[in-house]
């Protein structure tokens, strides 16, 4: 089960160039805009979240929860970070009412993975480098938040942004997991 993380990671950055390669690589576009503009592209961005998902929820819960001995109050957020985002799949970026509800849904999912990271640097049981690694994290995605909210009509560099955050996050997770 510990290394259900990397079958996640390494699916979801697959199946996510994937997309780039389908829909090109415009960073002031994000993820979601990109699949809104065809049919193919929606399944294929609501799978690359759900299939993922499906070996980040049980190395969570069967591996990650249990070695490091972290609360009912992780396995909440986590099940609300992965729920939301599986959710705003489903509500490609096409205008109007939907990107009013898919950035809803991602920003709930987003802002959820904070205290994943929070409770992991507050943990005794992981280890020092684990939870310096996991405050790191925090402060640059908090930047990077900050930013995207500053600029919620668009950013030149919004898919970069987007990259980053899930980056420091599965990162700090990765090396919790293997240090």
């Amino acid at each position: 089960m510990k290394h259900y993380i990397l079958a996640a990671v390494v699916l979801h950055i697959f199946s996510l160039l994937l997309l780039l390669k389908m829909r090109g690589f415009n960073t002031d576009e994000t993820f979601s805009q990109k699949a809104a503009k065809s049919n193919l592209s929606a399944v294929l961005y609501s799978l690359s979240f759900i299939v993922p998902f499906v070996f980040l929820y049980l190395f969570f819960t069967n591996w990650f929860i249990p070695q490091f001995n972290l609360s009912g109050l992780f396995y909440l957020f986590l099940v609300i970070a992965l729920g939301f985002q599986i959710l705003c799949t489903f509500f490609p970026e096409r205008g109007g009412w939907l990107t009013f509800l898919h950035q809803t849904l991602t920003g709930i999912s987003a802002i959820s993975l904070l205290p994943l990271l929070i409770l992991i640097v507050l943990s005794n049981t992981v280890n020092v480098p684990g939870r310096i690694l996991s405050t790191i994290a925090i402060l640059w995605m908090v930047y990077l938040l900050y930013i995207g909210l500053r600029n919620l009509q668009g950013h030149a560099k919004a898919l970069w942004l987007q990259i980053g955050y899930y980056v420091l996050f599965f990162a700090s997770i990765v090396a919790v997991t293997y240090l």
